[in-house]
């Protein structure tokens, strides 16, 4: 994580020598799942933030949302959004994909089944469909999401693959 953290950081850095254009930030970490806690989501979420204002962002930070304060943040980020030049969205926790469709865990998600997914997660083009509603110069997603399923097991019938798609 801390060579991701640096790549990024490095990348937005070219992006702040360049400009001093507004930029907004929305930075979401989620750990603590009643199952399958993570470790580093919320120390990944503070770094990110720190080097987010280092280099002239505003930050909105959140840590362990539920469905309905996911949704919420990034509606809010979207709207506020459109009066800035440079949007950043940084999600780390659990993701998955169903159906196609790549999705935020919240730490309340309820996942019994793959079934489920759809109606207790965020779908992560919600984001995508706040920035391009913004219509500003430059939109950058950062999911630091695991890799593999771990709701996988307690689904009785479900595609096996990674948890999102690339």
């Amino acid at each position: 994580m801390k060579n991701f953290v640096v790549i990024t950081i490095g990348f937005l850095f070219c992006i702040s020598v360049y400009s001093q254009e507004k930029r907004l930030a929305l930075v979401i970490g989620n750990s603590n799942y009643a199952k399958n806690a993570l470790a580093n989501p919320e120390n990944d979420a503070k770094s990110i933030e720190e080097a987010l204002k280092g280099i002239g962002f505003e930050v909105q930070r959140f840590e362990n949302l539920g469905q309905k304060e996911i949704a919420r943040a990034i509606d809010d980020f979207g709207n506020k959004l459109r009066n800035y030049d440079v949007g950043v969205f940084f999600y780390a926790g659990h993701g998955v994909q169903s159906k196609g469709f790549n999705y935020l865990v919240p730490v309340d998600a309820r996942l019994f089944s793959e079934s489920d997914v759809e109606y207790n997660c965020v779908r992560a083009d919600r984001v995508l469909g706040k920035m391009e509603d913004a219509k500003n110069k430059i939109n950058i997603v950062i999911l630091d999401a695991c890799r593999d399923n771990p709701f996988e097991r307690s689904w009785t019938r479900t595609v096996k693959g990674r948890a999102l798609l690339q």
